[in-house]
């Protein structure tokens, strides 16, 4: 089951009854059923001092795509696939993976200072079983700085995640948007593809601190903000919209930095929820 609230950012259309319903401005909200069959693997190898290259593949395969609450024809899925010619019931979107990361984090589970940051393209070939080939450049940046040399747990963190389809066509449901970073964890606020669109640029600062001495309780406060064309008018920058909230974190693990993340976050339109994960969001 997948929830599905338009194509964009929010913003009505008004040229057309058609691209009022796709870009559903008052986010009434749809539910897609199908069969998902996901694999992906990628291998990176170091080439410098915290620097390293990655290939590999992805596939994501749905079957038995149906709406069966809304059996009419104007649904955004339906206007969407028909648009840029991709059957309603099924499809495939299967590609290459090609990286470049540099890190420097002191731990990647939860992390006091350095950063990481990672780009690169992901290919879709029809060779391959994709449906339609596609270009998409990715872009992951995380930046950590420690506010307290005393309690390093003091930690202020920012994080921006992109995709911009470059050419060729995605699936509607293999749009980039809310949720989906490979963790699925942005957007908090929002239910995952709540926006989406071809491209799509999203930031979040988060402010971590601890509780207790033994550090085995601590909080966060956090802000984000997301923005998505809609190729309808809408320009990627042009609308934004926000997302915040606070949370609980509970360690397991002192050597690592394991810990349970609870938090509850709020968006627009009404948008609100409890986002329960393991480790920390970025």
């Amino acid at each position: 089951m997948t929830p599905d609230f338009g194509l964009g950012i929010g913003r009505a259309a008004t040229d057309s009854k058609e691209n009022l319903i796709l870009s559903d401005p008052g986010r009434k909200g749809y539910v897609l059923h199908a069969l998902y069959y996901n694999f992906r693997e990628k291998v990176y190898k170091q080439i410098l001092d915290n620097l390293f290259v990655g290939a590999g593949v992805s596939f994501d395969i749905r079957r038995k795509i149906e709406n069966r609450a809304d059996t009419s024809n104007l649904t955004p899925y339906n206007i969407y696939s028909d648009r840029y010619g991709f059957e309603r019931d099924h499809y495939s979107s299967n590609g290459l993976l090609f990286n470049l990361q540099y890190t420097t984090r002191d731990n990647q589970n939860r992390a006091y200072k350095g950063m990481y940051a990672d780009a690169g393209f992901r290919i879709n070939q029809t060779w391959m079983g994709s449906t339609k080939s596609a270009v998409q450049f990715n872009t992951d940046f995380r930046k950590y700085w420690s506010l307290s040399e005393r309690n390093p747990e003091h930690v202020l963190a920012f994080w921006n995640w992109g995709s911009y389809l470059i050419s060729g066509a995605l699936p509607y449901l293999e749009l980039p948007g809310t949720g989906k970073d490979t963790g699925f964890r942005s957007g908090r606020g929002y239910t995952v593809g709540y926006f989406k669109a071809t491209k799509y640029f999203y930031s979040e600062l988060e402010y971590r601190f601890p509780i207790t001495r033994n550090k085995f309780l601590s909080g966060v406060t956090f802000f984000n903000i997301q923005t998505a064309n809609d190729d309808l008018g809408t320009k990627l920058f042009q609308q934004w919209q926000p997302g915040g909230g606070a949370g609980l974190r509970v360690l397991f693990n002192k050597a690592t930095r394991t810990n349970l993340c609870m938090d509850y976050a709020f968006g627009n339109y009404g948008a609100r929820g409890f986002f329960l994960g393991l480790n920390e969001a970025f």
